[in-house]
């Protein structure tokens, strides 16, 4: 067998940046959506619209939820994020 490098396809590219995303939230103790559409564009160069659509997905799986202007993550995300980080 060759030991070929694997291949980053869409949704590994995708998970990767939506838990930098959530990771960031996280860190920073809340963010406006500005501060995480800044974060993306600058760490992957996404536009404003895909991390908006992010946010939104996000918000819908119940992992951040708004306060004000600020987004926070949830005690869901804390629960996911220790099964699936240790």
């Amino acid at each position: 067998m060759s030991e070929e490098p694997r291949v980053i396809d869409g949704a590994d590219r995708r998970r990767k940046r939506f838990q930098d995303m959530l990771g960031f939230i996280h860190n920073k103790g809340g963010a406006t959506g500005q501060e995480i559409k800044s974060f993306m564009v600058i760490r992957f160069g996404l536009k404003h619209k895909t991390t908006a659509e992010y946010i939104h997905e996000a918000h819908l799986a119940g992992l951040i939820a708004s306060e004000g202007i600020k987004w926070f993550t949830t005690s869901s995300y804390k629960k996911l994020a220790k099964y699936l980080y240790g």
